[in-house]
């Protein structure tokens, strides 16, 4: 929500320009897909449609907010920021999208796309993995790095085959068997490495067992011992964690306080991004809202996705619901055959052989033949 308070000083068109730029950093949504109807290579941008090649692209990736793609003369382009650009002539032999930049392998040497600027990140690369705006690597001499900002970082003299990249951090074992957390160039050691040592990490959060038994969180930067016995399970989401203690308790760690959820072992939890549902005693789902569970239906459904503060379900009648900030939207009313969510965008294909793309309740249809 964006909130101004508007003064009779402050001139309009100052006013508006701030009102632009706030709107500017919220995050535009864009899907790819291959039209084969009308034979055009189409993405979807922030509700508009933009046909951006006439002949099928040889292969493409995406994120919520960029696209890499191979064209039919095996180019090798990438669309962002509401334009396709060519950043190679060579076919990458590997390449990957996260929701805010690509990295790809061209013969000897790798880069990176972010922010509308190609960098070399090695030559000989021995493999790479990306989220959000991190890329993590192991290059040519076997250092283990990380790309973040524009910079790239040495986080350790040898390759780290034990790591957990994050939205805006990564959990790694380093070369003496230390578990450690890198974030915005602080490096923090917190366990050393073991057979009953786990870990998992999301944005800002790093869950783990230690070599105690206990579990623990490393969110923005405070440790936190969140259980003195090893829990029966548990998962990492952005500033969460869930998990089910020896006395089948389902409890949440949630930006610095713990929640009981429930007195029972629900069997079936998660967290996706920072939604969490579970399945109730009665065989309801129920997602984590404001500190407490909240029925949403009285059955627990079998196809659901989610992302960010959006869980999307199909409901008995293979109709597409999605749950967003305490309301529950009819998204379609025609029989869905799959679909995917991106932040602000549900994306799904209908018996109607339409595909439709639906985000803040307006929706968009493309028939496909």
């Amino acid at each position: 929500m964006l909130l101004f308070c508007f003064s009779k000083k402050l001139p309009l068109l100052l006013f508006i320009v701030l009102v632009f730029a706030s709107l500017k950093g919220v995050a535009q949504p864009l899907y790819p897909y291959w039209d084969q109807y009308n034979r055009h290579f189409n993405i979807y941008d922030n509700g508009q449609l933009k046909n951006i090649e006439v002949a099928a692209p040889q292969s493409f990736k995406s994120g919520s907010n960029i696209c890499a793609y191979v064209t039919d003369v095996l180019d090798f382009k990438i669309y962002s920021g509401g334009k396709s650009v060519l950043v190679s002539k060579f076919l990458p032999k590997h390449y990957l999208c996260s929701d805010a930049l690509v990295a790809w392998n061209s013969g000897m040497a790798s880069y990176v796309f972010y922010d509308g600027r190609v960098k070399k990140i090695g030559d000989e690369v021995l493999g790479f993995s990306v989220n959000d705006s991190m890329v993590a690597f192991t290059d040519r001499f076997g250092y283990f790095n990380i790309f973040y900002d524009h910079k790239i970082r040495n986080l350790d003299i040898s390759a780290s085959l034990n790591y957990t990249l994050g939205r805006n951090l990564i959990a790694y074992v380093d070369r003496h068997n230390q578990l450690k957390v890198w974030s915005k160039d602080t490096t923090v050691s917190l366990e050393y490495f073991s057979d009953t040592l786990k870990f998992s990490c999301a944005l800002n959060t790093v869950g783990f067992i230690d070599n105690a038994n206990r579990l623990r969180v490393f969110y923005k930067n405070q440790l936190f011992t969140l259980d003195k016995l090893r829990p029966k399970n548990f998962v990492v989401g952005d500033n969460m964690v869930a998990w089910v203690d020896q006395n089948s308790n389902l409890k949440l760690f949630h930006k610095g306080n713990i929640f009981l959820l429930e007195d029972y072992d629900p069997g079936s939890f998660n967290i996706m991004d920072e939604v969490m549902y579970y399945k109730s005693m009665q065989n309801e789902l129920k997602i984590f809202e404001n500190g407490k569970g909240k029925v949403i239906e009285n059955y627990f459904p079998t196809q659901f996705s989610g992302r960010n503060n959006t869980f999307v379900y199909m409901d008995f009648r293979n109709r597409l619901k999605a749950y967003q900030e305490g309301v529950v939207y009819s998204v379609s009313e025609d029989i869905v055959n799959s679909f995917t969510v991106y932040p602000n965008l549900i994306v799904y294909y209908s018996n109607a052989k339409s595909l439709s793309f639906w985000s803040r309740g307006e929706r968009i249809e493309v028939q496909l033949n």
